[in-house]
């Protein structure tokens, strides 16, 4: 008992002991950090804590979002169809506008105003080169600088246009949805220039409300950085010729570039976090040795500026790699490395370096040249000739050497072996030879046209050839090598037979209905179409509307499509126009006989290829002239669909810049023009159905913009599209239309149609 009672005494002690050190703790210190703005903590609804604890009030959301609706606490977001849906339909649970008409549809757009000026260096900019006018045919068309405005979260794009003017400087008014943006500046001189990186204005605006008299200088956004680049730690020497380096914002993907030459490192960037990359040399194969192609990754985490920057300094720690290249083990003692390379692909960053191949009779295949340090999957790449010269030595496409390649010391005797397997067979008319023998043809300045066999693999959709061989009493044979897989076989006969009167001219596109299995060399490979191909003639007339074609049209820009379903080939027909029959085109050629799905496939206005099925299963046993195929570009159980267009309840104006528009062509001029349309997606099948804008008259005066057109019955996605396609603002950014947000603005997420 005494023993127990003693230790207890020492454990109460060692309590006592215990607390009395705990109470020389420090008082804490008060948060020293300034009192935060919604704003800076890029926040636009309900109560928010900053860094200290401090809760900011900020604001409620517009009617139609809810604070946190688009996933981020604190951001305003999501939709609610109660306000977005037509007079005359109901919201559901499901959030679908439903029990309308679809005659008087009145889609109104839900925006703000946005107005304000741009400065630089504090002061107005008076001049007039935020925008331009390209007159042509009597038109005139115009370009213009304009704001960026790209939503956080969810990245959608509204672009807001400049005027500027000597008097009044440079000017913005325009209307975006609610939500919290990003605000970037983009200036086009002109539509033959390439624009140059956006500068950013804003990393947070908040538009809940209109915003009037906004300002934003183009000066102080810009911040000044230098540095330097080093290769190894040794000056970069003059004679690399200049080189970039690109920082991409890690939320927004924006970009600016810093020139660099002789290793100095010097411009103007923007606040933000960013992935810093050196672009490569711009004397490219003839930049010096010991630097990498490019682009390389210079630092492993983001990079942030807030300010103006000195002695930054960026390393690129390269290391010298060369070997050569094998083919099964077996050395490659030819010159058929056309334009070839060695890929290597950074298996932590996802950037890649290619070192060129070189090869000769004498010495081989082999590469060298530098890679930045780091984990490497290696591939060999011979892209396709495109039937022009005989097929590499090397299965055409790309050939996986290795998985990982640690690259951290120099790599001067690297090996790369080419894993294939031989391939053969004979390709025959009706289970007879070919008495032909000018499949491949010879041309001035070494251009061959040859016929091949095409073995494209299921799981990669790489291509490699075999070329065929025809001299005369042999018939026709081919043999090549490709890689371990699985393979649709085809034909490929050289293009000049379409100028030979021979019925081999319809064999281009023969296909073997099963695949071939490709583990070891494979012999007696036969494609045999069975029989010969005949003509067939005939015209496609439509039935409901006529398609809205672009205007110029464009050479090739409809056709029918044969596609036979077991064997995934496809053979195209041209279509003509009929002089004085607008409702007809009209179509000759050779097809493969058999059972095909037969499409139709045009360019429409919007510069969109549209499809519409003709025929399930269409037998072709012979030749025909007589061919008729209807095109019903609305179903007999299609409703007649039209409406207005309004923006927050009120009429929008006519306007003479609905249906103007130029884009750059791929034949350097300008062409084309763009209409302003509403755009119906079904949410099933996903096809469209556009609706062109009518922007008022103005004579008689109308401000009312409407539209009409025919749709089946089913849920769509409704949008409103005033500008180019995607794809061609890259080109040319047009000025759209002023009322309304754009260039594409989503009114209905889920409409009904009855």
């Amino acid at each position: 008992m005494r023993c127990s009672s003693f230790r207890k005494s020492w454990v109460a002690l060692a309590a006592v002991l215990v607390a009395g050190m705990g109470c020389k703790s420090e008082p804490e210190k008060p948060c020293e950090e300034p009192p935060s703005s919604c704003e800076a903590l890029e926040r636009n609804c309900g109560q928010v804590t900053d860094a200290c604890g401090r809760v900011l009030e900020c604001g409620t959301c517009a009617v139609g979002q809810t604070c946190g609706g688009g996933g981020t606490e604190g951001l305003c977001g999501g939709s609610d169809c109660t306000v977005e849906c037509p007079a005359g339909y109901t919201c559901t649970a499901d959030n679908t506008c439903t029990g309308g008409t679809s005659r008087t549809l009145a889609l109104d757009l839900k925006a703000f105003e946005l107005e304000g000026r741009l400065l630089r260096d504090g002061a107005p900019i008076r001049d007039t080169s935020c925008q331009g006018t390209y007159t042509s045919n009597g038109g005139s068309y115009t370009w213009s600088s304009h704001l960026d405005l790209i939503q956080l979260p969810g990245g959608a794009r509204y672009s807001v246009n400049l005027s500027c003017s000597e008097e009044n400087g440079w000017t913005f008014r325009g209307w975006v949805p609610a939500g919290a943006y990003r605000v970037d500046f983009q200036q086009v001189p002109s539509p033959f220039d390439v624009p140059p990186q956006p500068l950013w204005l804003a990393e947070f605006l908040s538009v809940q409300e209109d915003r009037v008299g906004l300002v934003f200088d183009l000066s102080t956004t810009r911040v000044w950085l230098t540095g330097s680049l080093t290769n190894n730690g040794q000056p970069i020497p003059a004679t690399s010729g200049f080189s970039l380096l690109r920082f991409t914002d890690v939320r927004t993907e924006a970009t600016f570039d810093l020139k660099v030459f002789e290793g100095r490192v010097e411009g103007n960037g923007t606040r933000g976090n960013y992935r810093v990359e050196w672009r490569g040399s711009d004397r490219g194969d003839d930049a010096p040795p010991d630097l990498p192609q490019g682009p390389v990754v210079l630092l492993s985490e983001p990079m942030r500026i807030e300010g103006p920057m000195n002695g930054l300094a960026f390393d690129i720690a390269s290391v010298p790699v060369a070997g050569s290249i094998t083919r099964d083990g077996q050395p490659l003692l030819d010159s058929s490395c056309y334009v070839p390379g060695v890929r290597f692909t950074n298996l932590d960053t996802g950037g890649t370096q290619r070192l060129s191949i070189r090869c000769s009779s004498e010495n081989g295949w082999s590469f060298s040249g530098v890679l930045p340090r780091g984990r490497y999957q290696v591939d060999v790449e011979n892209p396709s000739s495109h039937g022009t010269r005989r097929p590499p030595s090397v299965p055409e496409g790309t050939s996986r050497v290795l998985s990982s390649l640690e690259v951290a010391q120099p790599q001067p005797t690297l090996m790369l072996d080419v894993k294939t397997h031989a391939v053969s067979g004979r390709v025959l008319l009706a289970g007879a030879e070919i008495p032909e023998t000018n499949c491949t043809r010879y041309r001035p300045s070494n251009w061959v046209d040859v016929t091949a066999v095409a073995f494209t693999d299921v799981d990669t959709g790489e291509t490699s050839r075999a070329l065929v061989e025809c001299a005369s009493g042999t018939g026709w044979t081919f043999q090549g090598r490709v890689r371990p897989g699985r393979y649709h076989v085809s034909f490929n006969l050289r293009s000049t037979y379409r100028d030979d009167p021979y019925l081999l001219s319809g064999m281009g596109n023969y296909a073997l209905a099963s695949t071939v299995e490709v583990s070891a060399d494979v012999q007696d490979i036969v494609l045999d179409p069975g029989v010969a191909f005949p003509e067939v003639a005939g015209r496609v007339t439509f039935v409901g509307d006529l398609p809205s074609l672009p205007t110029p049209a464009s050479a090739g820009t409809k056709r029918l499509e044969f596609h036979e379903p077991t064997t995934g080939r496809k053979q195209t027909l041209q279509l003509t126009d009929v002089e004085g029959a607008p409702a007809s085109w009209t179509f000759r050629g050779r097809i493969n006989t058999g059972t095909w799905h037969v499409k139709l496939v045009y360019l429409d206005r919007s510069w969109t290829f549209v499809e519409h099925e003709l025929a399930s299963a269409f037998v072709i046993d012979g030749a025909r002239d007589d061919v008729e195929f209807q095109a019903v570009l609305r179903g007999p159980d299609w409703v007649p669909v039209s409406g207005t267009l309004t923006r927050n309840g009120q009429q929008l104006g006519y306007s003479m810049l609905c249906g103007h528009g130029l884009f750059q062509s791929n034949a350097g001029g300008l062409a084309g023009e763009v209409v302003p349309e509403v755009v119906l997606t079904h949410s099933g099948n996903r096809r469209t159905h556009r609706f062109r804008l009518q922007c008022g008259t103005e004579s008689p005066r109308n401000d009312a913009w409407t539209f009409s057109g025919w749709a089946p019955p089913g849920t769509y996605r409704v949008e409103v599209r005033l500008d180019f396609p995607p794809e061609r603002r890259a080109t040319f950014t047009s000025r759209h239309l002023d009322q309304v947000p754009g260039p594409v603005y989503v009114i209905n997420p889920s409409l009904r149609l009855p």
